[in-house]
């Protein structure tokens, strides 16, 4: 697994929590054809009739065709079913508010099975989906999910992403359809008939800010949608229910406030991680708007201060230049190690004198084990400090405790106590 996928994980699960679509809800009562459009002559041939929670499909003598429509039309939806091949030669599939359909079984024209795959009147399948002979089962019950998002056609089978295809036939708005087609002697099963449609598609996102304020977007959702769930919950340690639960918080709150400190500034997949945040911010709209944005916190209150002064590993050639001749010295220009650095520096024995100028650095960088490991080996560990702290405790082989003013006190006329 890359790092910027380890990195950014978290934050992908919790974008996917905003796409999630609603609950599957049962199209098909197991009774009777309650709510689809049988099509005329079924009550006498029986294409299509319910028995024991199964929709069975079954050609008649005349070996007719005909498609069993939804009486409701749906926009982007989600539909989930389990599929069964019977007797003969199988030819069925499901349509998508129109004659696009998504085929089950072998495509009469090509001779050879193309579950899974797209067919486009007047373009045949466009695309093959993938792995369909190691996942179909012929001979038991499989499980496909179908998902039409505006032009976009999205299929799982047993759980595996398996076909993407954008149509350009694609209608704006019509009912599920499910086809027996004609010129066979076949039979097939259905069972578990779900759907979920959109409510409201585009607004969970601020669909302008991120038209206005951000570009790569089709890119970056793209590159989540092939994500697995399994990988997300392996590797965060998290339960499903948990990410989503901390998506419908973000999702509902009208301003967010980001805040993170040193454990994912200095994280080794920092910036990949805190581009994903920035990430999730942006797709609200959670930038720049009374309330909301990102709060990066620095370990100590003197560290912009730090910068400000030049105070950095990799000092700007033209930053060296005008402090020589300001203060008639030859600076050095060969660059420094950052904290991380430093720490694996100390501990592999390259650094010999560890000098800080307060703070506490053992509790405040990353992997206290390690950081220790790594002063212990030092001939000399030095602590200009304003009180004692932790890292005081961890010393080299010889260690010195500098006491200085605080940014508060006064030399002579003055005592602070910071005993609490």
């Amino acid at each position: 697994m890359n790092t910027r996928f380890f990195g950014s994980l978290i934050f992908f699960a919790l974008a996917s929590g905003l796409f999630a679509e609603p609950e599957l809800k049962s199209i098909f009562n197991g009774k009777n054809l309650s709510g689809w459009q049988p099509p005329k002559g079924n009550d006498e041939a029986g294409w299509y009739k319910a028995e024991d929670g199964v929709l069975k499909i079954q050609s008649g003598p005349k070996k007719k065709g005909s498609i069993l429509w939804t009486k409701k039309e749906y926009r982007n939806f989600v539909v989930e079913f389990d599929f069964r091949f019977g007797e003969g030669v199988v030819d069925s599939g499901m349509h998508l508010r129109n004659q696009d359909q998504i085929q089950i079984g072998i495509s009469g024209s090509l001779k050879r099975d193309m579950t899974c795959s797209p067919y486009i009147p007047g373009k045949g399948y466009p695309v093959e989906a993938s792995n369909i002979k190691k996942l179909l089962k012929p001979k038991d019950w499989n499980t496909m999910r179908i998902q039409a998002v505006d032009k976009k056609y999205t299929v799982w089978l047993q759980g595996e992403k398996v076909m993407n295809y954008v149509s350009a036939s694609a209608a704006e708005k019509g009912p599920v359809g499910i086809q027996l087609h004609g010129n066979r002697n076949m039979s097939i099963d259905y069972r578990n008939l779900k759907l979920a449609e959109s409510k409201a598609p585009g607004t969970v996102l601020d669909q302008e800010f991120i038209k206005q304020h951000t570009s790569g977007f089709t890119e970056w959702k793209e590159a989540l949608e092939v994500i697995a769930w399994d990988d997300i919950l392996e590797q965060s340690g998290l339960k499903r229910e948990e990410i989503e639960a901390a998506a419908k918080i973000y999702y509902e709150a009208e301003s967010v406030i980001s805040c993170w400190a040193m454990g994912l500034t200095q994280h080794f997949t920092a910036v990949a991680t805190i581009q994903e945040l920035v990430n999730i911010h942006l797709l609200r709209g959670n930038i720049g708007k009374p309330g909301a944005g990102l709060c990066p916190v620095r370990g100590h209150s003197n560290v912009q201060g730090d910068r400000t002064m030049g105070i950095t590993t990799q000092p700007a050639i033209d930053f060296l230049d005008a402090l020589g001749k300001e203060f008639s010295f030859t600076p050095p220009t060969q660059q420094g190690m950052d904290v991380v650095e430093s720490i694996e520096a100390m501990r592999d024995g390259k650094i010999k004198v560890l000098f800080c100028l307060g703070g506490n650095f053992l509790s405040a960088t990353p992997d206290v084990r390690v950081v220790a490991e790594g002063m212990r080996k030092c001939q000399l560990t030095v602590q200009v400090s304003t009180k004692l702290n932790r890292s005081h405790l961890i010393t080299g082989k010889k260690a010195l405790i500098l006491p200085c003013l605080g940014r508060s006190e006064r030399d002579g006329d003055q005592f602070v106590t910071v005993e609490n």
